[in-house]
């Protein structure tokens, strides 16, 4: 089997490859020709270049997608490439918490299964109709679901709490997602219910405060 490093770095690999092929901010495209991923860098320049963000310049996404990540792509240089290779990044941390996921019910899988895992979680993403050409905040900001997601099903599947790390962090993932699209928030809605449900059956509410 894999250990976690080997994990992250086929995730890497696969993000890499599939990319390749269905993001249009790789290099086997010409441009990206899809509206949102221009205006982002449109509006990303304007900040750029002294325009006040909800002021002179109006976009429907949260500040962080513009103020973090555009404005890395426009540092590196403002070209579709540095796009995609954000993507690989996001997609690969995507791929491997996913996978860590999966293995969490399959522990005993071999390397082509592991495999097989990343490259189906990869299709489905690279497919998904929000994921569209690449380049959109449900594509770069799933891994962070995905987070949270394994933590969650982790701590259920061994019967245990939150460490104060995994609460601080899910908390940052939550708060960057909520300043960029807050409408793609579901699946932390969902792990807080779980929570608030979770300590009333354990008669652990002085948890939820701490």
């Amino acid at each position: 089997t894999f250990n976690n490093s080997q994990i992250f770095v086929l995730s890497v690999v696969v993000s890499a490859v599939l990319l390749f092929v269905c993001s249009k901010n790789s290099f086997f495209y010409e441009m990206n020709d899809y509206i949102d991923v221009n205006v982002f860098l449109s509006v990303t320049d304007a900040i750029f270049q002294g325009k006040v963000l909800y002021t002179d310049i109006f976009e429907h996404k949260g500040p962080f997608q513009y103020l973090v990540i555009y404005s890395l792509v426009h540092i590196l240089g403002n070209s579709y490439f540095t796009i995609y290779l954000i993507e690989c990044l996001a997609n690969a941390l995507y791929i491997f918490w996913g996978t860590k996921t999966i293995l969490l019910y399959d522990e005993n899988a071999n390397k082509s299964r592991i495999f097989l895992y990343a490259l189906i979680l990869e299709f489905c993403l690279c497919t998904a109709a929000s994921f569209m050409f690449g380049g959109v905040p449900e594509e770069l900001f799933l891994w962070m679901s995905s987070y949270g997601l394994y933590t969650t099903l982790r701590c259920l599947k061994r019967n245990e709490y939150y460490s104060h790390r995994q609460i601080a962090l899910m908390g940052l993932l939550c708060g960057t997602i909520f300043w960029t699209k807050f409408s793609i928030l579901g699946l932390y809605a969902g792990v807080a219910l779980f929570i608030i449900i979770w300590n009333v059956l354990q008669k652990t509410p002085a948890r939820l405060v701490k």
